[in-house]
């Protein structure tokens, strides 16, 4: 990674410097240091602008666009000239659609945004790491006005099931980013009480933290078919790459991968 910051003029032009930079996005994408992944990305996307690869150019638009939801940030892509042209395109219209859904926490429209994408394996990849980003603030936007809320309501309102809206309760109590209490019983979620959770209701949520994680590692754990294992996205880590110094490369010896 360092090496790539000191090639030297002849090498680092804009047609090498687009698939170094659109590697090191994946790179930091995959270890969740979103931040630095959207600014490759976007680097990526711009550099490959300039050389006319309109396709790649879209592929790391959307790829900018997926990250930057995932940074703390107000930072909308679209914003910039060199991404605004791109709003109507058809390609890059659905993730568009669902930037201006995410930012405004419109639960439906994010839903039929999400059916409408046609990911590639990268966006695939980590889109759930943004529908739960999502519904955590879908929740906390939904909340705000009152003291007490069903469960059940929530689920409806997120279009998923009561464990998982249950599940990101839990996490965002044990965050801080609700001062509430779940009542198992009734199903309600219960803001009336200003004050934190002591020491044993704090336990008492981490196990059921826990207790969640190990359903889902189990889950993970049992064995699948070749192809939905994991292994089977990883040998598409950067199929698009390599195609791209296929049809674009110097020939044999002399490409980047």
């Amino acid at each position: 990674y360092n090496k790539t910051h000191v090639l030297k003029s002849n090498v680092m032009d804009p047609k090498n410097d687009s698939i170094l930079k659109e590697c090191w996005g994946k790179k930091f994408g995959n270890e969740g240091h979103w931040e630095k992944a959207y600014a490759y990305f976007f680097k990526a996307f711009k550099n490959y602008q300039t050389i006319g690869h309109s396709t790649n150019a879209k592929r790391c638009l959307q790829y900018a666009v997926m990250t930057n939801m995932l940074c703390d940030t107000t930072e909308n892509p679209f914003e910039q000239q060199e991404a605004r042209v791109y709003k109507t395109d058809p390609q890059i219209q659905a993730i568009n659609n669902l930037r201006d859904a995410y930012d405004k926490c419109d639960v439906g429209r994010f839903n039929s945004s999400i059916k409408s994408l046609q990911p590639d394996w990268y966006m695939r990849k980590h889109l759930n790491a943004v529908v739960r980003d999502f519904q955590e603030r879908a929740i906390c936007d939904t909340i705000r006005p009152y003291q007490r809320v069903r469960i059940e309501f929530l689920s409806s309102n997120l279009g998923v099931n009561k464990e998982s809206v249950l599940d990101i309760l839990i996490q965002l109590i044990l965050d801080g980013k609700i001062n509430g209490k779940i009542n198992e019983v009734e199903g309600i979620l219960d803001m009336r009480k200003t004050s934190r959770l002591n020491s044993a209701e704090k336990a008492k949520y981490e196990a059921l933290s826990n207790w969640v994680d190990g359903l889902e590692s189990s889950r993970k754990s049992i064995p699948q078919p070749e192809s939905r294992r994991l292994g089977s996205i990883h040998s598409e880590e950067f199929q698009d790459i390599t195609r791209y110094n296929n049809n674009f490369g110097a020939g044999p010896g002399k490409q980047l991968f």
